[in-house]
């Protein structure tokens, strides 16, 4: 069977909208150090800033009720100043990053417990950026050529084929989680009772489950929707051994985010065969 095919040209330059990510950091009690997992993150929102169009960061640090205040003023100093650091170290201009700090003031639970003083030990990080305009181009021409042959479907919502290699990718549809968190949606169960079924049909491949955020770095949230992901299959019997999971952050989005449209395809999560 022929088909033509006919491309015209198309040249769309799109004002993508200032976006916004944020971050409470902890720390230990007395201490200015960042977890190495706030160093991620940050690191994974530098990666985006160096490509933005233009950016701002904001910083705040606290400080528990242990202690002298002035010694408390003088801690929240060198927290705000660990966080900054971070940022000037991945080649951010500093006169984009304005950090105050706040010791002992404005606490957010109540400094008689000790939980509420772990949730008082804190630095805030407010990220502004704008992502540079999208260009989209393709020349003209037309194409007579042989249509591809039509592959049978074995798994609508992944997309899968019989045409199974190790590398290939496959997106999860339809599978949702409230917004920011790691909670899956009650319509994702369809999406998971199908990944559980071509993982038991097929028990000698290894997979990866792969996390992806939109809007904004988030490295913590991307591990934690796929390892929900990989708890669900193990919950139901899938040996851990054919499974690992990885977060991506916001370092491999499919689609701009001028839209959407963009928004959702980049909040997903992707299953890669490792091992037939």
């Amino acid at each position: 069977m022929r088909a033509i095919l006919t491309f015209l040209f198309l040249a769309v330059a799109i004002s993508v909208q200032s976006q916004v990510a944020s971050r409470t950091v902890y720390f230990e009690s007395g201490r200015s150090e960042l977890k190495p997992a706030d160093k991620k993150w940050i690191d994974s929102v530098c990666t985006v800033l160096n490509a933005a169009e233009s950016y701002s960061v904001k910083l705040a640090a606290y400080c528990d009720g242990d202690g002298s205040p002035e010694s408390n003023d003088l801690l929240a100093q060198e927290r705000a100043k660990a966080v900054k650091n971070i940022f000037t170290a991945n080649k951010l201009d500093e006169k984009f990053i304005a950090f105050n700090s706040f010791g002992e003031n404005d606490p957010v639970a109540d400094n008689a417990t000790p939980e509420g003083k772990s949730k008082n030990r804190r630095a805030t990080i407010s990220v502004t950026y704008k992502l540079p305009a999208v260009v989209q181009a393709a020349p003209v021409k037309e194409v007579i050529a042989d249509a591809p042959p039509e592959k049978k479907e074995t798994s609508p919502s992944l997309g899968l084929t019989e045409d199974l290699a190790v590398g290939k990718k496959m997106i999860l549809k339809n599978l949702n989680f409230e917004g920011g968190t790691a909670v899956l949606l009650v319509e994702s169960e369809p999406a998971l009772k199908e990944l559980l079924k071509f993982m038991q049909d097929h028990p000698t491949i290894e997979i990866e489950i792969g996390g992806h955020v939109c809007c904004g770095p988030d490295m913590e949230l991307s591990i934690l929707r796929a390892k929900k992901v990989y708890n669900y299959l193990k919950g139901y019997g899938i040996s851990p051994k054919r499974m690992t999971y990885k977060g991506y952050s916001f370092d491999k989005p499919i689609a701009p985010e001028y839209t959407e449209e963009g928004k959702r395809a980049n909040r997903r999560v992707e299953i890669t065969i490792l091992k037939l």
